[in-house]
């Protein structure tokens, strides 16, 4: 995938019994390891719309504020229900929102309504597998009450489409239920506490015919409640009064709209003295128009023939209702000036005439709204909705004063999150590493961002580093580093199709190529760019879709930014689809390796490639083909051979995570896969670095319920693991995904990955990172665990300088000596007592007492005391 730290390395380790087994802790892992606590890699919070969709929203106002609350999908795993509070001028007090129910599976279709002290907010919930009611308090502060919910009805069938009002001194929550087979209307009341009073459901209507969509308000004397009813075949609205004791009243129902049109998606207000009734009526030609109805305490309809709210030309339709005093006023949908919807409102007098006969046009702005629910504030409604206008669906809001004036010039956003954060990558320069990701920084438009981050953890650019920000997407970031400078490439959508597009960054964070350099600019997809360097030139391949299936190609880039082949490297063109391309480099040939579905099946294969771009291994080298699905490859250099790591389905419905090792000549030393993790659930993603020991690795992992954590496991050079288990690198209480890694010379692994953080002011998925320090005696490691070891030069290969870098956990006598491959010694680098701690040492040809050396592999022999390791370093021309 992203591996250019250990291509740098070329590491070659003897001798890894200098430290002996690692003293096993009390949960089975090592006790040396150390899992450093998560930091914030992404930098400053910037506020946008939040991220996927957020749909179905409802609000009520609690004397000082609104809360409004929706369905949100944000996190990526489910629906939850989310809520934010708005200020009567507009403002939202809760920028990112708070999580009112994030329970396994789908929280969605929210209501609330406010008692005088807490709101009550009611949804359906499918945490049991079937749909369920459920609710919480929430304070006027915005305190959720009830975190893990009130079960408000959890009978057999399903209980959904809920709605709720207040009345005298309890809750009123109704929904449609099917415990009866076919669709009735149910009802149940919730006391202020949260007591549920009627935990079995009321029946309110249970007509052999489908009953829908039920609404309710107070009436004053109890409750009102309203839903689309098919008893005569086609929808009409009925509805039914409920005591303040929950006794249903009005047995099969009041008839309020029954024409041979259609009636549907009824609302409920009340004003004081009677309930308005308002729905959505078919006009034939395909047009709707807006009907409403006066309804008594009593259950008298009031306007038998309907009242005429709006009968505009083309549709109006999905009405909200509230009222002030006793004026009525009444929201819509309405496609009058066609291409997209706009919000329409009318007021309505306690008589029944309609005031506004033109209609308030309140919201005309280019977007696709729907879901309409509003509150009055003191003399000030607030109508939410979710819209479509950044790509996906979002809650926006517009206040409207009960004169009928529309007091903001423009919609404003509700559903604010920090920006969303996804798709790591991450390489080391020999001082820090850069992180690179995808960002939906301009509302419908994702960027290429980065930060550098010390191997202390220290995030150098907390603003970010914006790498590729035109008007366009660009995404999936793959980088490497060759001595001087990044090169960061990714997929990019500025041509209107996936292209693959480049740039180099410096050490110190400046984007070289701030124009981008086109890798790929092919008709049709390239895709999923990966990227690593041999000492020479970078290799960026990815998936690509000309010839309609996808294959996998590459183009070498140089260190200066020039494009060998730009119109690609055929790497692979099996029959159907090659994807997911990860590489790396042994120093002289690339490998590439990507999942095959020639076999019909994902397999993991790979091939490598020369120095001149030639493929070597024609059809592919078949890493692993096992039945069901091999996916998602990553592959590392560790000095000797290479390890490839990848999803596997073979031995359960669940996905595992398998390894095999590959040596430069292309055997595969593993052919069925060393099983590194079969925990429950799925586990996904892998990504792999080498710490000059032993290979790390981590993946997203789904063995616990309710989103998926990193775990990961260290696997030696001989492939065996050393933690069947795995340990835990982030098990937050959202999901953790896509995760990379990358060590230093010394062994500190940074570990990133997006995830999911609620907390206020967020709302979103953020780049993370931990430190996970696998060989002790390194800067904020423990102690030496062993007398001596050699970590790997840096940088390797080499063209100036390298340097070695060795721990003692005593004092000792040291000798670091260089040899060439025929044995010849070259240099004498220490020759020594040196005390307990960390040395240094550079090895530069030509320089001071050390001669020059020609171009080639030499040897670099470590003692000290009884301790003996060697190290192969490469000098390049």
């Amino acid at each position: 995938m992203r591996k250019s730290i250990t291509i740098l390395f070329l590491l070659i380790s003897a001798g890894f019994c200098v430290f002996g087994p690692r003293p096993a802790g009390a949960d089975g892992q090592a006790a040396s390891d150390s899992v450093g606590p998560g930091f914030e890699v992404g930098g400053d919070v910037v506020l946008g719309p939040a991220n996927e969709y957020q749909v179905q929203s409802s609000v009520a106002f609690d004397g000082t504020n609104y809360l409004v609350v929706w369905a949100d999908y944000r996190s990526r795993s489910s629906y939850d229900v989310f809520g934010a509070r708005v200020a009567l001028d507009g403002t939202v007090l809760d920028p990112g929102g708070f999580i009112i129910s994030a329970a396994e599976d789908y929280q969605d279709s929210p209501a609330v309504a406010f008692d005088g002290t807490n709101y009550l907010v009611v949804w359906t919930d499918r945490r049991s597998g079937s749909s369920d009611i459920y609710g919480s308090r929430v304070s006027p502060g915005g305190t959720v009450l009830d975190p893990d919910g009130i079960p408000v009805c959890t009978g057999t069938g399903s209980q959904a489409e809920v709605g709720i009002a207040f009345c005298d001194s309890n809750y009123l929550v109704v929904w449609t239920d099917t415990r009866d087979l076919n669709e009735n209307i149910y009802g149940g009341r919730v006391a202020p506490d949260g007591t549920v009073l009627d935990g079995a459901g009321t029946p309110i209507c249970t007509d052999i015919a489908t009953q829908r969509y039920p609404a309710a308000s107070s009436n004053g004397a109890g409750w009102l409640v309203v839903w689309q009813d098919r008893r005569a075949g086609q929808p009409d609205i009925y509805g039914a009064r409920v005591t303040p004791g929950g006794m249903a009243l009005d047995a099969g129902g009041i008839p309020m709209a029954t024409d041979t049109a259609d009636e549907t998606y009824p609302a409920v207000t009340y004003n004081g003295i009677d309930c308005m009734v308002v729905w959505g009526v078919d006009a034939g030609t395909n047009y709707y128009d807006v009907y409403g109805t006066r309804v008594d305490t009593s259950g008298a309809v009031l306007d038998p023939a309907g009242i005429t709210i709006c009968d505009h030309v083309e549709y109006q339709g999905y009405p909200a209702a509230s009222s002030y005093g006793s004026t009525y006023f009444v929201v819509w949908d309405d496609y009058r000036n066609g291409a997209t919807w706009d919000i329409y409102g009318a007021r309505i007098d306690s008589a029944g005439a309609v005031i506004d006969t033109t209609s308030l046009a309140i919201c005309l702005e280019p977007s696709q709204l729907f879901g309409l629910a509003l509150a009055l504030g003191d003399s000030t409604w607030l109508i939410s909705w979710h819209d479509s206008r950044n790509d996906h669906k979002d809650i926006f809001g517009i206040r409207v004063s009960t004169d009928g004036l529309v007091l903001d010039a423009s919609s404003f956003l509700i559903g604010i999150s920090s920006v969303d954060q996804a798709g790591p990558a991450v390489a080391f320069d020999g001082a820090n590493h850069l992180v690179v990701w995808h960002e939906w920084r301009e509302g419908s438009l994702y960027d290429i961002r980065g930060a550098r981050v010390t191997p202390d953890g220290t995030v150098l650019d907390p603003a970010g580093i914006p790498i590729c920000t035109l008007p366009s997407d660009a995404l999936y970031p793959a980088l490497a580093f060759d001595g001087t400078n990044y090169l960061v490439a990714w997929e990019d959508y500025r041509n209107g199709e996936a292209d693959i597009y480049a740039t180099r960054v410096s050490t110190g964070g400046t984007v070289l190529d701030t124009a981008g350099i086109a890798v790929s600019i092919i008709v049709e997809r390239q895709e999923r760019p990966t990227v690593t360097f041999n000492g020479f030139r970078f290799l960026v391949a990815w998936q690509d879709g000309r010839r309609g299936d996808f294959d996998i190609r590459g183009s070498r880039v140089s260190t200066g930014g020039v494009v060998h082949e730009p119109f690609g490297i055929l790497i692979s063109d099996a029959s159907t689809d090659q994807k997911r391309p990860a590489a790396s480099s042994d120093g002289y040939y690339f490998f590439v390796v990507w999942e095959d579905a020639r076999n019909v099946y994902n397999d993991i294969f790979g091939t490598r490639i020369g120095p001149g771009g030639a493929p070597i291994d024609s059809g592919g080298i078949p890493i692993s083909t096992a039945s069901l699905a091999q996916e998602r490859p990553d592959v590392v250099f560790d000095g000797d051979r290479y390890a490839v790591v990848w999803q596997d389905k073979r031995a359960s419905v669940n996905y595992d995570i398998r390894l095999a090792r590959v040596t430069t000549d292309g055997t595969v030393l593993d052919p069925s896969g060393n099983l590194v993790s079969s925990a429950a659930g799925d586990q996904e993603e892998p990504a792999i670095t080498f710490n000059g020991r032993e290979y790390v690795m981590v993946w997203q992992d789904g063995r616990t319920s309710g989103g998926s954590d990193i775990y990961g496991a260290h696997v030696d050079t001989s492939g065996a693991v050393t933690d069947p288990d795995g340990f835990e690198v982030s098990v937050a209480q959202h999901n953790q995904v896509t995760p990379d890694l990358c060590s230093t010379p010394v062994g500190v692994v940074l570990m990133t990955y997006s995830s999911y953080i609620s907390d206020p002011g967020y709302g979103s998925y953020r780049i993370w990172g931990n430190l996970f320090d696998v060989v002790s005696g390194v800067p904020g490691g423990g102690p030496v665990a062993g007398p001596a070891y050699l970590y790997p030069g840096f940088p390797n290969p080499f063209r100036e300088r390298t340097t070695l870098r060795f721990v003692l956990a005593e004092r000792a006598e040291v000798a670091v000596r260089v040899y060439d491959v025929g044995g010849r010694l070259v240099a004498t680098l220490v020759d020594g007592t040196r005390d307990a701690g960390i040395h240094d040492v550079t090895l530069e040809p030509g320089s001071g007492r050390i001669r020059a050396m020609a171009p080639g592999v030499y040897f670099v022999d470590f003692k000290a005391g009884s301790c003996r390791q060697s190290r192969k370093i490469l000098l390049l021309r």
